[in-house]
């Protein structure tokens, strides 16, 4: 019985994230379409993909697709009732037209790129049941000013709202641990930054060249900054927490304004490139440890090292 459930659960997983070999659906309903696994409903493009497209992902997700979308709870076949628990990759691709979208807190799983492209999404409202904002859902939709993100996110992966450059805000919900690689990149209206205690990881290029963020504000319980994370922002100053190990090649590379910033590990690893091309001014260090970071820092900082 137990390995019956685990083929059927492996069955689900294959239909959701592999790749479309014919885009079938079970039914249409209200204009979204639907398949059918372990009888909740999989939301799926209507479009076959193109012959010839790279692993088979369509080109437009649904055609003539317009206006506020929302997606319901649940949704009736042949007299049955089934929960909307699951929307495939790249179902809602390059859909043009849609302005808004409504996700409802059935749904525990969404895959990659649902609504890259969607240049006419304004705003959208992830469903509250989501553990896992996926990559590149939300992926050069250059409208997108506001998303409301569920409380029960632990993840932001790669690429998942890279390229929305008039995002003016974003709330990063407290139960976030991964901030993935690009996954703000680009996001030029944001203005200010706040990531809370329980991200351990800023992966590489997250919020490159969001260069309208003035402000960042990093929580004691980091651990990592990766590659070019900070890139091309450009706040005045920061503060690097003491549970923060690793600051990688070019974190805070290429901010202009950057003149201040404050590091409290002493034991921190810094990359020789983490601060450059920046105007910093002042480095302040735990006591006792300008030596250590000498050896970290091109030489044109040493002067900047202040222990405190």
């Amino acid at each position: 019985m137990m390995e019956t459930f685990k083929m059927k659960i492996i069955c689900l997983l294959m239909a959701v994230f592999l790749p479309f070999a014919a885009n079938a659906y079970t039914f249409e309903a209200d204009g979204l379409c639907y398949d059918l696994q372990l009888k909740d409903a999989v939301v799926v493009p209507k479009n076959a993909p193109p012959a010839g497209t790279i692993h088979g992902i369509p080109e437009v997700g649904y055609y003539g697709l317009s206006g506020d979308i929302v997606i319901p709870g649940t949704v009736t076949y042949n007299g049955e009732q089934h929960t909307v628990g699951v929307i495939r990759d790249a179902a809602f691709i390059n859909c043009n037209e849609i302005t808004s979208v409504t996700i409802p807190n059935t749904v525990s799983l969404m895959g990659a790129i649902v609504f890259k492209g969607c240049s006419s999404l304004t705003s959208a409202t992830l469903s509250s049941s989501l553990t896992i904002v996926n990559s590149g859902i939300f992926m050069n939709c250059i409208n997108l000013q506001s998303v409301v993100m569920p409380e029960s996110a632990r993840s932001i992966n790669g690429g998942a709202f890279e390229g929305c450059r008039k995002l003016k805000s974003i709330t990063i919900p407290g139960t976030v641990e991964l901030i993935g690689d690009h996954a703000f990149k680009g996001c030029q209206s944001l203005t200010s930054l706040v990531i809370p205690e329980k991200v351990k990881l800023i992966g590489g290029y997250a919020f490159e060249g969001c260069d309208g963020v003035v402000s960042v504000s990093l929580s004691d319980g980091l651990e990592t900054i990766g590659k070019g994370a900070f890139r091309d922002c450009n706040m005045g100053s920061v503060i690097i927490p003491k549970s923060v190990k690793t600051i990688d090649w070019e974190a805070f590379a290429s901010c202009p304004n950057l003149t201040t910033v404050a590091i409290f590990n002493p034991d921190i690893v810094i990359d020789k490139d983490a601060f450059e091309r920046t105007d910093l001014q002042n480095i302040f260090i735990p006591e006792g440890s300008k030596t250590r970071f000498m050896e970290m820092l091109p030489e044109s900082l040493h002067d900047k090292l202040t222990e405190i």
